[in-house]
């Protein structure tokens, strides 16, 4: 047989290295899309959502609901009011009347009945408190104000209008020693109570959120007055209907008349709420007060001294 031609053995040869040189360029084709200019490609689109243009789409939002105009919404009582707008709108000023308490066994703490017969027959002050509505109360400001009694007992005139206005139902000794006369006569636990519970979370300072309160509350008058007046208590009973409708027409709002139940179900009418808008303190309708105005569940309930 005779040998191959040197030629035969360059052909295959020939052949690879055409097709390596082909391969070569068409991984450098401009038309080829690679997960390099991909990324290149969408990054530089102007249609593409990224992040942080998403981000700016929704701030500028016309109909965005933020956590500053959702306050907006609030009930006119501040029973929806946002922490994003300070946590409430208005406040609930809450008179009691303290002998229901007192006429009322085992409820919550007992009354003293050595004091029950020097309790005012007429309503008085409970307390101011922010209406925080659904919301959680938000924790006190740190350090919170403390009440200081030195500086209370500077004020007077101050002082006089909270031992008529503002006495503590209860006078139970507190076991830290002193006259427990003395502490009838200051109501001081009560005032201190108040303070810490409610009024920290005013935009009051301490002695400044007592004078309020106790300003708000004169404005009312003597309510029971106005009960006895208008003939509604009857032999310890009152039509508490017909006493919100009283001071619905007195006041032009209407307050939440709130009655205690016992086992043997009767009821105490206990506290009148009126709410107070935050800011200039006008008075408005408490939105949670039901057609009747209270929340007993029958007409007639008791009001005894």
């Amino acid at each position: 047989m005779k040998p191959l031609s040197p030629f035969f053995l360059l052909v295959p040869l020939m052949i690879l290295v055409f097709f390596s040189t082909n391969t070569y360029s068409s991984s450098t084709s401009p038309a080829l899309f690679t997960e390099k200019n991909e990324v290149d490609t969408s990054t530089s689109s102007p249609a593409v959502f990224t992040e942080a243009n998403e981000a700016d789409a929704y701030s500028s939002s016309p109909t965005l609901i933020t956590e500053e105009n959702d306050a907006d919404t609030s009930l006119s009582d501040g029973t929806n009011a946002r922490i994003g707008s300070g946590g409430y709108t208005n406040y609930s000023l809450v008179l009691q009347f303290t002998k229901s308490l007192c006429n009322f066994p085992n409820y919550y703490k007992r009354c003293d009945s050595s004091s029950k017969t020097s309790l005012p027959n007429r309503f008085t002050i409970h307390g101011l408190w922010p209406n925080f509505g659904w919301n959680r109360k938000p924790s006190p400001p740190s350090p919170p104000e403390k009440l200081l009694i030195s500086k209370l007992l500077l004020e007077t005139v101050l002082l006089n209008k909270l031992y008529n206005d503002w006495p503590d139902a209860y006078f139970v000794s507190k076991n830290i020693g002193g006259d427990r006369a003395i502490e009838r006569k200051h109501s001081v636990y009560i005032w201190t109570h108040e303070w810490d519970d409610h009024g920290v979370h005013s935009d009051f300072h301490a002695i400044e959120y007592l004078k309020e309160t106790q300003i708000l509350f004169n404005d009312l008058g003597d309510i029971y007055g106005e009960f006895s007046l208008r003939r509604l208590i009857i032999q310890g009973m009152i039509n508490a209907t017909m006493a919100s409708e009283v001071l619905t027409q007195k006041f032009g709002v209407k307050p939440l008349m709130k009655c205690l139940f016992n086992s043997k179900g009767e009821q105490h009418l206990f506290e009148i709420h009126f709410t107070i808008r935050r800011g200039d303190l006008e008075r408005l309708s408490h939105s949670q007060s039901p057609p009747e105005g209270h929340n007993c569940t029958g007409h007639m309930v008791r009001l005894q001294i």
